[in-house]
């Protein structure tokens, strides 16, 4: 009984393996093969693939990275002709898995799509596609069921995958007694992001702006944490231009964010689980120009931060490109420090908080997948309608 899991990404490989952890207590028999990362693989997933191999921000990277690409393209839909799986499980990972998904389509294996690709950023087009080559599409973001409505795609929000991730919840004292912050220290959270090239871009402006906030908090104290795929090599050049005090911690990011009084964020999942702790936040981004004038031509969203699209409104200001420079990013943390501005924000992180669901989302994942590999039981698991559910 085997079941085909892809992910491609850092954060993909997170979910994917709380998947097949709930999956594995249902179905001892199964076995599970595919792409992914240590996490997958601590699971016992045969990984034909690692997803470090093939793994790339930014379209102007993927060009040197395409040999081996199509190389593991062809790898799993050969060992999928092989085996046969009951069920493709693909993680995120959009171009890639399209490309993937059309061949399984060809051998009648059923695709569940977990994260939905952000049609509702770029390329439209793309959701006639899905609507052929998924069996159902999860959603885990509350506004993406009502988007994707008459589309022929059958969605179904499952909720966050970074709600369960969370610490539980307990007083700031606790967290920064863990990472052994002095109490009354006033703490500035810089998270540059989990690949090498965010780290490259975003960390030395962090650094910067982070210098200028210094000027006007005595005693600032600054926390970063560190993806454990990124070597402590890559920081440790920046972080010793900082004027202030610095702790590069190992600990989960979450963890790591709840020392802080605000945070500067790069954006992607790491906003949402700033915005999941309470922290007020800064959240920025830069790319290469090239990549900058190409996103620019193509995507048209109101917002790119995760915690103002699940909101449906900017309430954490956002910066990219040549606007989130230094001078910029202090001035905003700065805002936030204190005052009306800061209370405003923490009633609307309450607000978002109770739109991301409650029910662990790898367990929704893992029931939806159940039907290939066994009947679920009807007294231990929460069923799913066979109609696309909505929030």
């Amino acid at each position: 009984m085997n079941v085909l899991v892809v992910a491609g990404e850092v954060s993909g490989d997170t979910h994917a393996a709380r998947a097949i952890a709930h999956l594995r207590a249902f179905c001892p028999q199964a076995r599970f093969f595919g792409m992914g990362g240590q996490q997958m693989q601590a699971q016992g997933v045969e990984l034909l693939v690692a997803q470090n191999e093939i793994s790339v921000m930014g379209i102007s990277a993927v060009i040197p990275k395409l040999p081996k690409i199509f190389r593991a393209l062809n790898t799993l839909a050969s060992e999928a002709h092989i085996r046969k799986p009951a069920v493709a499980l693909l993680v995120d990972f959009p171009d890639f898995n399209t490309r993937l998904a059309k061949r399984l389509k060809k051998m009648n294996i059923p695709v569940v799509w977990y994260i939905s690709p952000s049609v509702w950023a770029w390329r439209k087009g793309r959701m006639k596609t899905l609507a052929k080559i998924t069996h159902s599409l999860l959603c885990i973001l509350p506004f993406e069921p009502e988007f994707y409505r008459g589309s022929g795609v059958n969605t179904y929000f499952v909720g966050n995958p970074i709600v369960e991730q969370m610490p539980t919840p307990k007083p700031q004292a606790d967290f920064k007694k863990t990472l052994s912050l002095s109490l009354k220290t006033p703490v500035l959270a810089l998270v540059p992001g989990s690949r090498h090239m965010e780290i490259k871009r975003m960390l030395p402006v962090f650094v910067k702006a982070a210098n200028l906030i210094a000027q006007h908090i005595p005693g600032l104290e600054i926390v970063i944490p560190r993806s454990p795929n990124l070597p402590k090599e890559i920081f440790l050049p920046h972080l010793l231009q900082l004027n202030s005090p610095f702790h590069l911690r190992d600990e989960h990011l979450s963890e790591v964010v709840a020392t802080a009084h605000v945070a500067l964020v790069t954006s992607g999942t790491a906003s949402l689980e700033t915005a999941l702790m309470r922290i007020p936040m800064v959240v920025a981004y830069r790319m290469s120009f090239l990549n900058w004038c190409i996103a620019k031509c193509l995507i048209r969203i109101k917002y790119f931060s995760l915690p103002n699209l699940a909101a449906k409104q900017p309430f954490v200001p956002e910066l990219d490109q040549f606007k989130a420079n230094p001078r910029n990013l202090a001035a905003h943390v700065l805002a936030l420090w204190n005052g009306e501005a800061r209370e405003k924000m923490l009633r609307q992180l309450e607000t978002l908080s109770s739109r991301l669901g409650t029910t662990p989302t790898s367990l929704r994942v893992a029931q939806h997948l159940l039907p290939w590999l066994q009947p679920p039981p009807s007294k231990q698991l929460e069923t799913f309608s066979s109609a696309p559910q909505n929030p």
